[in-house]
């Protein structure tokens, strides 16, 4: 008698998910291999000695938000810069516009084909208080997309709606496909929230779509959010 599932030794069926080459041998695939395509890098990195920066930082965001008070369309209630703050000339601005080209430029280093690049950024801060979010969007015109936790994402107070995901950021799967499928939760189809802490930079694709939920912390939540735009020299053309 024939069987279509691989043999296992009493007992241990349940121990071990199968080996992915396994399960395409018993399904007659003639390539063993498991390829991980249409990737999406998300870098996330906590930088040490932030404290002070951070300070410096609250100090320019709220004296400007006490002088501004402008709230964008499309989030609820959030004020924010306009994106020339990412490119102001006070020192701790620098130093972040720093770490986030360093980041910038180890990634694109890393994942696109070697060329000389030119890069620009541009970037704003936003202030979040409770009962405030950000809906669903992508960044346009750039290559990559990131934020800055200023103040991380202080846990809700008590008693507010959905603690558990209060202030965080939540990237949406981007192929359309997958919205329809029926697989539980697994590492190739899940939701990817981040609640970072303060000092923390997460680099991403423009293109893909993200969203804050409601925030019910006590205290503000300040982020800085930019863009870079990456460039092959001398053609102006956008690094691919």
């Amino acid at each position: 008698m024939t069987t279509d599932t691989p043999a296992v030794a009493p007992n241990t069926a349940a121990a071990q998910p199968p080996d992915p080459r396994d399960v395409f041998r018993f399904r007659g695939a003639t390539n063993e291999s498991v390829h991980s395509v249409f990737m999406t890098p998300l870098a996330v990195h906590r930088w040490q000695d932030s404290d002070d920066l951070n300070a410096g930082l609250c100090d320019l965001i709220f004296n400007e938000e006490a002088r501004t008070g402008d709230v964008a369309a499309k989030n609820v209630g959030i004020w924010y810069t306009d994106h020339a703050f990412m490119r102001r000339d006070e020192e701790p601005i620098r130093r972040l516009r720093q770490r986030a080209m360093s980041m910038a430029i180890a990634m694109t280093k890393a994942l696109m084909k070697p060329a000389e690049f030119t890069y620009s950024i541009d970037g704003w801060a936003n202030v979040l208080r409770s009962g405030q979010y950000n809906n669903p969007h992508i960044h346009r015109r750039s290559v990559w997309s990131g934020v800055y936790y200023v103040t991380g994402n202080p846990p809700a107070v008590e008693g507010a709606p959905n603690p558990r995901v209060s202030g965080q950021i939540e990237f949406i799967d981007p192929r359309p496909g997958a919205f329809y499928a029926t697989m539980p939760p697994s590492a190739i189809q899940r939701p990817v929230m981040l609640n970072p802490d303060a000092g923390t930079m997460i680099l991403f694709p423009s293109w893909l779509m993200h969203m804050v939920h409601p925030y019910h912390g006590p205290t503000p939540r300040v982020i800085v959010a930019f863009n870079v735009n990456v460039r092959v020299q001398g053609s102006g053309k956008k690094a691919s």
